[in-house]
């Protein structure tokens, strides 16, 4: 099946197609939830301005500090009450806070989340979504609304550090060092810039 363009949300879509997400953390995992909701739009869903009124919640997370990581708890605790009076939803744990060493853990102690992800895994959690109505043919663009473009975009340009700062835990969740490169940011900045982002960061 082709895949479609990403659109602006409709009152009329229903909620089984609109997905809530929530971030936490820096400029990477903003570039990495811009990106995840063209690719949810990409599929047939809609943005919700609340979780309550979608079927796919996505929180993105970040480690680096203590209060970045109970934020998200936080989050899910309040997500409890609308997870129950909503069984069908999926919740995704998303971003740093997940790895290979504390999956089974999370998995114990946070039997709210449906499914755990490892940063920057746009593709993978779209793939989650149970009720996508095309398919994605290309990498997703961190554009989420076509018609209303964010006036400034984040574009990266390398994944991981090549650091062992005792204190950060981004070399064990996203791995060393990754350039893009040159000519595929080009590419990707000259697509951004024709679908009306003024600024690219």
């Amino acid at each position: 099946m082709m895949s479609a363009p990403a659109t602006t949300s409709r009152d009329d879509t229903p909620r089984e197609r609109r997905y809530y997400v929530w971030t936490v953390g820096c400029q990477m995992n903003i570039s990495d939830s811009e990106r995840l909701e063209s690719g949810l739009q990409s599929v047939g869903y809609a943005p919700a301005a609340r979780p309550e009124d979608a079927s796919f919640v996505v929180l993105n997370s970040c480690s680096v500090r203590a209060s970045a990581e109970e934020r998200i708890i936080g989050k899910l605790g309040d997500l409890q009450r609308v997870k129950r009076e909503n069984p069908e939803m999926q919740i995704v744990l998303w971003g740093c806070m997940v790895g290979p060493e504390n999956t089974s853990i999370f998995k114990q102690r946070l039997p709210i989340v449906d499914h755990f992800v490892s940063p920057s895994a746009v593709d993978e959690v779209v793939a989650l979504a149970p009720n996508a109505i095309y398919t994605m043919d290309e990498p997703a663009l961190p554009v989420a609304d076509w018609t209303t473009p964010p006036v400034t975009v984040h574009v990266p340009i390398q994944y991981g550090c090549n650091m062992s700062c005792s204190y950060c835990v981004i070399p064990l969740r996203r791995g060393k060092e990754i350039s893009r490169p040159l000519a595929e940011i080009v590419d990707e900045v000259t697509r951004i810039v024709a679908r009306g982002a003024k600024e690219i960061t």
